[in-house]
């Protein structure tokens, strides 16, 4: 719709779609939105999902449904076993030590990029004042939901005591994610560091094309490339995380 007609679209129109996408002036930004919205509607609707959360509810496993690393549902027996009181905004990442969370993220993005459905890992998870180890089966919902997955909780029976010097304030975790940052830091190339230099600046990808002379398809490869090795969710976090890690200078 055109932002001269917004009130009137608004007003006869809002109700009874799924969003009303107002033009802007540029057609890439129209598709970001399409695509967005499609991503948030395509879940299963109506009866099938109703279906779903019925069931969802009575396994005996803890469950929780998953959009990338956020969880967006858990079912009663995840509340009970990690002790979910109220609407609390839970990450993955929340559920492991400190030294894992980085390694979950990273193996979480790859499942969800790579072609299979379903992906089995062993791990330990935190649990009030202990770990306990875990077998975790991940299962996407849809090859086309990008970053929507399921995921079931077996238990295998082997807990002990969270140690003291497991933590945010152990040598232990300090060491790692300072080497871990002197590895990012040197993991960008210099072509990356040119690209991400001038999206700070607020560059568009036609516009970086134009200076550095290289093709727009070309920039989506390398922007790909920053998101990944600062292990961010989009390129905006990218940028966040370089200018706190001072990798480039504007």
């Amino acid at each position: 719709g055109d932002q001269e007609n917004k009130n009137s679209l608004d007003k006869n129109f809002k109700e009874l779609v799924d969003g009303i996408i107002y033009d802007k002036g540029s057609y890439y930004q129209i598709i970001e939105e399409i695509e967005e919205k499609i991503q948030l509607k395509r879940c299963l609707t109506n009866y099938w999902k109703d279906s779903f959360m019925g069931l969802f509810n009575l396994l005996e496993h803890p469950v929780i449904l998953l959009q990338d690393e956020k969880i967006v549902a858990m079912n009663d027996s995840f509340k009970n076993d990690f002790f979910i009181t109220g609407r609390q905004q839970i990450r993955l990442s929340d559920l492991v030590v400190e030294k894992n969370k980085l390694k979950v993220k990273e193996t979480l993005k790859k499942f969800v990029k790579g072609k299979h459905m379903k992906a089995t890992t062993k791990t330990t998870l935190l649990m009030k004042e202990k770990l306990r180890e875990a077998k975790i089966t991940f299962s996407k919902l849809d090859k086309s939901l990008c970053g929507q997955l399921i995921m079931m909780i077996n238990f295998t029976g082997n807990d002990f005591p969270l140690k003291t010097e497991i933590g945010t304030s152990s040598s232990e975790t300090e060491t790692y994610f300072s080497k871990n940052h002197i590895i990012e830091e040197q993991a960008f190339t210099k072509r990356e560091k040119e690209i991400i230099s001038l999206l700070c600046k607020g560059y568009k990808t036609k516009e970086i094309s134009e200076a550095l002379c290289i093709s727009a398809k070309t920039i989506e490869k390398h922007r790909a490339n920053i998101v990944r090795r600062t292990h961010s969710g989009t390129i905006l976090e990218s940028i966040i995380y370089a200018l706190n890690h001072k990798m480039i200078e504007i």
